[in-house]
């Protein structure tokens, strides 16, 4: 059962500006909260049909998650909310990480087909990147369309080639630039 109080009101993609979607944004943490809700309301043994209590406690379970991915750290904001938290909740809450990397993946993927995102260039590009302020040249090795994102691999930033596969590291398409040869 899945309980989703905003896309009666509110097409997800509809909000996705022309910038790059960001892991914390609201509309990920709704996503995350209405696929672990179900799991949540069994562990409560709430009547999932009491829309009142089931609102609030999706409230509830938004604000715990807004800052953190810890299970622990959501189990204690809930505490703070008058929630009774155990182990069982704990073990719950352990699947917000991978829910996030879900959500925020199926989130890209609808705005890189929403705003007809396609990479400039190949495999084998020499690129320009940056990263916290720091900028690093790499060479373009694999390019994943569905997410927007060129697989970069860098010697600068301590990228290595070796028998098991080459390193490499995920830049979206719109932060990459070419190297201009002299």
């Amino acid at each position: 059962m899945m309980f989703d109080f905003t896309s009666k009101d509110i097409n997800m993609t509809s909000q996705l500006s022309e910038i790059r979607p960001l892991q914390n944004m609201s509309l990920i943490n709704e996503k995350i909260v209405d696929m672990l809700l179900p799991k949540v309301l069994q562990w409560m043994e709430c009547n999932p049909e009491d829309k009142d209590y089931v609102f609030q406690v999706r409230y509830d379970l938004i604000n715990a998650i807004e800052f953190t991915d810890d299970p622990y750290k959501i189990v204690k904001n809930l505490e703070r909310l008058s929630w009774e938290g155990d182990r069982d909740l704990i073990d719950i809450m352990d699947e917000i990480y991978m829910l996030r990397y879900e959500a925020y993946n199926s989130l890209i993927k609808e705005w890189v087909i929403q705003h007809n995102i396609k990479p400039e260039y190949s495999v084998g590009t020499l690129v320009n990147f940056k990263i916290r302020s720091v900028y690093y040249k790499g060479e373009i090795i694999n390019v994943d369309g569905a997410l927007g994102e060129y697989v970069i691999f860098s010697e600068q930033h301590g990228h290595v080639r070796d028998e098991n596969g080459t390193n490499g590291i995920r830049i979206p398409f719109e932060d990459v630039k070419p190297v201009l040869l002299s």
